[in-house]
């Protein structure tokens, strides 16, 4: 079944991919069969044809800063 609020794996989306790639399932099959979003999957596999498995990885969009970077920026405020 699908996951409310989680974020898929890697290996879970290239399955997905799979199937639809592979297996000719259309998404809305995977929705019924195994509750994943119809859009999740088109998403996901867009993805996959334009950037390949790169494109699926997670996007770190939050940044560490070091204590010594966010001394500077405090002290030239």
């Amino acid at each position: 079944m699908g996951k409310n609020g989680f974020r898929y794996t890697l290996e879970e989306k290239l399955f997905y991919i799979n199937l639809v790639q592979a297996e000719s399932m259309t998404a809305y099959a995977i929705q019924h069969q195994y509750g994943v979003r119809h859009s999740h999957v088109t998403h996901w596999v867009e993805l996959y044809q334009s950037g390949g498995i790169d494109a699926l990885k997670p996007q770190t969009q939050n940044k560490i800063y070091s204590e010594t970077f966010k001394s500077k920026i405090v002290q030239e405020y």
